[in-house]
C-alpha cells in the first residue's frame, strides 16, 4: 500500500514539472516576439543563396533576420520571404527590399528607400495577403547577375566558339592573303603617286577649260545680233562675263561695206570695278575690191559684191584671279589708218625730238624723251624707215 503511494506522488510531481515547463517554454517564446515585426517580400526572382535566419539589413545596418521562404501558393513564379525586424525600424512607405549577393557568403535582404514623413508600412495602406504588411521587392544587381550567370556562361561559350570557328587555319590564311593584297595595293598606289597626281591634274585642267569653252559658246550666242551701222563702222555691243586675268574670243560674222577698200575689225570695253580691257588693236584684215563687170549680149552691169569675214578678238581684264568682270564689246568695221615713216632722231638734239616726231606725222603725245633739253640723241626704239599708224605708233628717243 505503501509502495503504490510513493509511485502516485512521483507520477504527479512529474506532471507538475511538464506543465510548469511547457509554460516556461510559452512564456519565453512571447518573450523573444516582443519588440518585432514581421514582413512578406515576394521575389519574382531566385533567392539562391538566401536561407532562414539570413540577415535583413535596412542601409546595411542589421535589423532582423528571414523567418520564412516558401512558393507562393497561388503564384507560383513568386517565392514569399517572411522577414522579422526590431520594431523600432522606421520601415515607412516608399521602401524597397532587394536581393543582396555574395560571392564569399550566404545572400542578405536589403532594405532601403524610406522616405522621411511617410507612415509606417501597415496593413491599412499596404496588401496584407497572409496577414502580415508586404514590402514591394526590386531586382537585386549582383543577385540579378548571379541568378543570371548559367544564361550568361552559355551565350560567352556561345561566343567562344564561333570566335574559334571565325579564327580557323582555313579563315587566317585568307584574312592573311586580303592583307597583303592590301600592302601590294597601297605600293602600289605609293609608287604611282606622281602619275594619279598628274592624271588630277591635267583633270582638273580639262574641266577648267571645258568651263571657258561653255562660257566662250555663251558669249558666242551673245553675238549673234544684227550690228549697228554708222558710216562704216558697224558696232556689235553685249556683256560677257570674263574671270579675271583670263580672256575671252568673241567671233563676227562681219559683212563690210560695198565700197573697195581695206577694213579691220577692232575690240575694245569696257570692265566694272579696277578692271582693264585690253584693246585688240586693228584686226582681221578684209579688202574690198571692185568686181570687173563681164559683157553680156544684153550690156547689162554686175552689181556691187559685199564680203563676208570672221573676226576674233580677245578681251582680257587685268584684276584679281578670282573676280569676274562683266565687259562690254565692240567691234568696229574701220577703214586702215594713216601710215606714217619714222625719222631718224640720232645725233640731233632732245629738245627737237618732238618737233621732227611731228613733222613726220606722228601724234606729238606718242614721244617719250630721256635726257636732257640740250643733250644729243644716241638711241631711238623704232628704227629708221619703220612704218606705222601715224595716230597710234609710239617711240622713246634718249640721250
Amino acid at each position: 500500500m505503501e509502495t503504490r503511494s510513493n509511485h502516485v506522488l512521483v507520477g504527479g510531481v512529474v506532471l507538475i514539472l511538464l506543465a510548469v515547463l511547457a509554460l516556461f517554454m510559452v512564456w519565453i517564446s512571447r518573450f523573444g516576439a516582443e519588440g518585432k515585426r514581421e514582413y512578406d517580400i515576394l521575389f519574382k526572382q531566385s533567392v539562391d543563396g538566401l536561407a532562414k535566419g539570413s540577415a535583413v539589413n535596412f542601409s546595411g545596418v542589421p535589423i532582423g533576420q528571414v523567418k520564412d521562404i516558401k512558393l507562393d501558393a497561388k503564384s507560383p513564379e513568386f517565392v514569399r520571404v517572411r522577414v522579422s525586424v526590431d520594431d523600432k525600424t522606421p520601415i515607412l512607405l516608399g521602401t524597397t527590399a532587394a536581393i543582396q549577393g555574395s560571392f564569399t557568403g550566404p545572400s542578405t535582404v536589403q532594405l532601403d528607400g524610406a522616405q522621411a514623413g511617410r507612415p509606417l508600412i501597415d496593413c491599412s495602406n499596404s496588401a496584407c495577403p497572409l496577414g502580415v504588411p508586404l514590402i514591394p521587392a526590386k531586382p537585386g544587381g549582383l543577385g540579378a547577375l548571379l541568378s543570371n550567370a548559367p544564361q550568361l556562361l552559355e551565350r560567352l561559350t556561345t561566343l567562344t566558339e564561333r570566335l574559334t570557328a571565325l579564327l580557323s587555319d582555313r579563315n587566317q590564311a585568307s584574312i592573311a592573303g586580303i592583307l597583303d593584297n592590301t600592302n601590294k595595293l597601297s605600293k602600289a598606289l605609293s609608287d604611282r603617286g606622281p602619275e594619279i597626281a598628274a592624271t588630277l591634274a591635267e583633270t582638273r585642267i580639262a574641266i577648267q577649260k571645258a568651263g571657258v569653252a561653255s562660257q566662250q559658246i555663251g558669249d558666242l550666242a551673245a553675238t549673234t545680233n544684227d550690228p549697228t551701222i554708222a558710216g562704216q563702222i558697224l558696232t556689235w555691243i553685249g556683256s560677257f562675263n570674263v574671270p579675271g586675268r583670263d580672256s575671252t574670243s568673241l567671233h563676227f560674222a562681219v559683212i563690210v561695206a560695198d565700197t573697195p577698200g581695206v577694213y579691220f575689225n577692232e575690240v575694245g570695253g569696257a570692265a566694272e570695278a579696277s578692271y582693264n580691257v585690253i584693246s585688240t588693236g586693228p584686226t582681221a584684215e578684209i579688202t574690198v575690191i571692185t568686181p570687173t563687170p563681164t559683157p553680156t549680149p544684153e550690156e547689162s552691169p554686175t552689181p556691187t559684191a559685199t564680203a563676208t569675214a570672221t573676226a576674233t578678238a580677245t578681251v582680257v581684264p587685268s584684276a584679281t584671279p578670282t573676280a569676274t568682270a562683266t565687259a562690254t564689246a565692240t567691234a568696229t568695221a574701220t577703214p586702215p589708218p594713216t601710215q606714217c615713216v619714222v625719222p631718224n632722231f640720232i645725233g640731233t638734239q632732245i629738245r627737237r625730238a618732238t618737233q621732227t616726231w611731228v613733222a613726220a606725222g606722228f601724234n606729238s603725245n606718242n614721244i617719250t624723251t630721256i635726257g636732257n633739253p640740250g643733250q644729243k640723241i644716241t638711241s631711238q626704239s623704232l628704227p629708221v624707215g619703220f612704218v606705222g599708224d601715224c595716230g597710234t605708233t609710239t617711240i622713246t628717243v634718249s640721250h
